[in-house]
């Protein structure tokens, strides 16, 4: 009888772990490209890198067997890392203090706790680190779902709890909804420019535009209760147009602060969208500076090397000049289309440094990579988390081959410095839970939510079954060991359909 009792339970264990198991904690945020990352400090004094949306997968329950597959979504998740933690790095044991989701909290009863899901948004910090602006990005492949929208995120500290604060601040005169744009502020403005659009023509086989204009808003335009603030247009960019670069704030020696927007990429007019020709794409290398207080471009002429043309890269801000990480330099999916490398530009000296690594490490190479300057170990340093690797056609894609690991970057003098990974890239669904991970208020594709809404529980037919076999193999196990308790174990290996051919 007790081996009987202790077969059922063992039904209902190993069932569990293919259809009714409750969803595990979140320890990781789902495994993406396109997300936005910046250093944040809370009114409570702690900074944490904080990172929102993007376009990754989840592990979703589909077909009568209820199998986990991965389903590609739309990501509307906040998440912060802390890199202040001791124990950082973690030797490819996640932890669950690594990653957290700090508790969204509504402004008033009725708002939104988040934006909604997206990626290609851009960001920025103000206020002393202590609040991210957020403008534009889209909820659909094309550029068909873009958006206008301007948020804005601050966290704080209560009785030792991380909250989270989401904003919408409504403005007059907003620029077009845009994608792959650049955002940056400086002390009194915030700046959007260019971008990817939706228009009403086709052209080139796409109804995507690309766009040049640039415009401001004051910073004190973003404060709660405004809904009066104006955007204004100012210089567009002069050259040829182009979506996937970068921006960041530089102060320059003598003419105050400047934006620096670095690489792109353009559509031949003459190829096919998204097509893997050599001349399909137009990608660029060169380096453009914004002088905020004179509102003129102009194009800088760095002495020596550069980086190669590239795309979808990451950049940030250190030590008073620019350091860009990774991109992609064609359409392909071969491992020579992405990068690893790491340069810095410097104003001072008008040139551009390549970094290596004195410990032998560094990240794969990858596109859409989230990258944020923040102190490590006391040392300023690029964090780099996540994006897209490209390891061949039939192994590059969202589902396949997107990436949540976490990297840091310190660099020395004279083109040195050194890398280390902190944590691994933990995409399996103990890590990031199982289900959409979008925040209350905002429901997950229709077709995810249907397959998430069937009961998980297995039915009384399939348990009774799978109980009497249990049965039988503990009746005959304990006899096998002469009549001694056998200890049943649930040993967390994951679901039985985890690995999906076609995943």
């Amino acid at each position: 009888m007790v081996y009987r009792l202790l077969a059922v339970l063992a039904a209902f264990v190993l069932l569990g772990h293919t259809e009714g198991k409750k969803r595990p904690h979140r320890r990781a945020p789902a495994c993406r490209k396109a997300a936005n990352l910046h250093n944040i400090q809370a009114s409570g004094g702690k900074k944490t890198l904080v990172q929102f949306g993007g376009r990754g997968f989840v592990w979703a329950r589909k077909g009568k067997r209820r199998h986990l597959k991965k389903q590609t979504v739309f990501l509307g998740d906040t998440w912060t890392f802390d890199y202040s933690n001791p124990h950082l790095p973690d030797h490819g044991k996640l932890k669950k203090s690594d990653w957290s989701q700090p508790e969204l909290v509504p402004n008033s009863a009725g708002d939104p706790l988040s934006p909604s899901p997206r990626w290609k948004m851009e960001s920025t910090m103000i206020n002393d680190d202590k609040t991210l602006v957020m403008f534009g990005g889209c909820s659909t492949q094309t550029a068909e779902g873009v958006n206008s929208e301007l948020w804005v995120f601050e966290e704080s500290m209560v009785h030792g709890n991380l909250k989270g604060h989401w904003r919408q601040v409504r403005t007059l005169n907003h620029p077009r909804p845009r994608r792959g744009h650049t955002v940056v502020s400086n002390e009194t403005h915030l700046v959007v420019v260019g971008g990817k659009t939706w228009s009403d023509l086709v052209v080139a086989n796409t109804q995507d535009q690309c766009i040049v204009d640039l415009w401001s808003i004051p910073l004190d335009a973003l404060a709660p209760g405004r809904e009066d603030g104006v955007w204004t247009q100012g210089a567009s960019f002069p050259d040829s147009c182009r979506w996937g670069t970068t921006g960041s704030r530089l102060k320059h020696p003598t003419r105050g602060d400047v934006l620096a927007i670095f690489g792109g990429r353009a559509l031949n007019p003459n190829a096919s969208w998204h097509s893997t020709a050599p001349d399909a794409y137009w990608y660029y290398d060169d380096l453009w500076l914004y002088f905020f207080k004179e509102n003129v471009w102009e194009k800088a002429e760095p002495k020596g090397v550069k980086p190669q043309k590239r795309d979808h890269h990451g950049a940030d801000a250190l030590n008073g000049d620019l350091f860009v990480f990774g991109g992609r330099m064609c359409e392909g999916r071969e491992a020579s289309c992405a990068a690893s490398d790491i340069w810095s530009y410097s104003l001072d000296t008008n040139t551009w440094t390549e970094h290596s690594s004195s410990s032998g490490m560094m990240p794969t190479p990858r596109y859409m990579a989230a990258v944020a300057a923040a102190p490590w170990k006391g040392h300023p340093a690029i964090f780099v988390i996540g994006g897209e690797s490209l390891l061949g056609d039939n192994i590059s894609s969202t589902k396949k081959s997107s990436l949540n690991d976490v990297w840091v970057f310190v660099p020395g003098q004279r083109g040195g410095g050194a890398w280390e990974q902190l944590t691994e890239s933990h995409c399996k669904w103990k890590s990031t839970g199982v289900g959409q991970p979008y925040p209350q208020g905002y429901a997950a594709p229709a077709e995810l939510l249907a397959e998430l809404s069937a009961p998980t529980f297995p039915s009384a037919t399939v348990l009774l079954s799978a109980a009497v076999a249990v049965s039988l193999l503990g009746l005959v196990t304990a006899r096998c060991r002469g009549g001694k308790d056998v200890q049943l174990l649930d040993t967390d290996d994951g679901p039985m359909y985890e690995s999906m051919p076609n995943a």
